[in-house]
């Protein structure tokens, strides 16, 4: 698994409209001496996150009342998408200038421009990346 039962950090969220699995989330939320990095702050990582198109506004409010909820002092996160993007922002995350860059080869990039396929159509997360590497935990 990516986000092995194991690595007690992880935390792993489901949305729910009724009894219908509507989206996901997991977050990374060092604890004990991996928090020191931090300066003991709760700083949580939100290294993925989908939820069905419909959806996407209650599940980024849900995330960021659970995160309220936790006493979290802050959460970092990646988000390529740009509808997924905005629904954070309007649930509550703060904007930021991006850091999410995609190179591609000449191949892949003529396939994206013929399909007329933007970084901010497609879903990019942490975990698609270097996932939760370097931040705060120790994954052996």
């Amino acid at each position: 698994s990516i986000f092995p039962d194991r690595i007690t950090e992880f935390e792993k969220l489901a949305f729910y409209q009724s009894d219908r699995f509507v989206g996901f989330a997991v977050l990374l939320v060092p604890t004990g001496r991996h928090s020191d990095r931090f300066a003991g702050m709760k700083v949580a990582t939100l290294i993925e996150f989908n939820a069905l198109g419909a959806h996407i506004e209650n599940a980024a409010a849900a995330l960021n009342d659970y995160f309220l909820k936790k006493d979290t002092d802050a959460v970092i996160t990646n988000v390529s998408h740009g509808h997924t993007y905005r629904c954070l922002k309007n649930g509550g995350f703060f904007e930021r200038a991006t850091n999410v860059y995609l190179a591609t080869s000449k191949n892949l990039q003529a396939l994206l421009n013929e399909r007329n396929i933007r970084l901010e159509d497609m879903v990019i997360t942490r975990s698609d990346g270097d996932g939760p590497i370097g931040l705060g935990v120790d994954f052996r």
